[in-house]
């Protein structure tokens, strides 16, 4: 049930971002929210059973999954990326053009790259999902060098140029 109180939470402030047109913030509060309410419910529905009640919940859990693995750290450095300008001496003001033009990046970065990184995850799948009794609706990837350069590199990449 804290899933779905921190849920609740991660959207107190979502006001506050849209209003400053913040794409990184308002993307990786989205992403907690609907990450956190994902394991809400699959944690209320395999409270005691592993049985596949609800196979389409499965797949939609599992791929927003995927998609949370790259997507946060993805905000994480749409975040960095205006902090950075912020912070820079170079460019005090910027025109509605170059403004549009950053966000417009900073979408593909927040949105693109998890649309791409879940598209990619069909390649290394062993199954579609599993189901763990108390947690719910899980993947299942087979660990391989094709698990390296298309799971664990993506995320590493990205968070690694967030960091600097």
């Amino acid at each position: 049930f804290f899933a779905l109180f921190a849920s609740i939470l991660v959207l107190l402030p979502l006001g506050w971002h849209i209003r400053s047109r913040n794409v990184g913030t308002i993307t990786l509060s989205l992403y907690l929210f609907f990450g956190n309410l994902d394991n809400f419910v699959n944690s209320v529905a395999w409270w005691s059973t592993a049985e596949d009640k609800a196979p389409g919940f499965c797949e939609v859990s599992i791929r927003l999954r995927h998609a949370l693995y790259i997507a946060i750290p993805a905000s994480n450095l749409v975040i960095a990326r205006k902090l950075e300008s912020i912070a820079s001496t170079r460019q005090v003001r910027t025109s509605a053009s170059e403004h549009k033009k950053s966000i417009i990046i900073d979408l593909f970065i927040s949105v693109g790259l998890p649309v791409l990184y879940v598209s990619l995850m069909i390649i290394n799948q062993t199954n579609r999902y599993g189901i763990i009794e108390q947690v719910g609706c899980w993947p299942f990837l087979s660990l391989s060098w094709v698990w390296v350069l298309l799971v664990a590199a993506p995320v590493l990449i990205v968070s690694f140029a967030s960091a600097v």
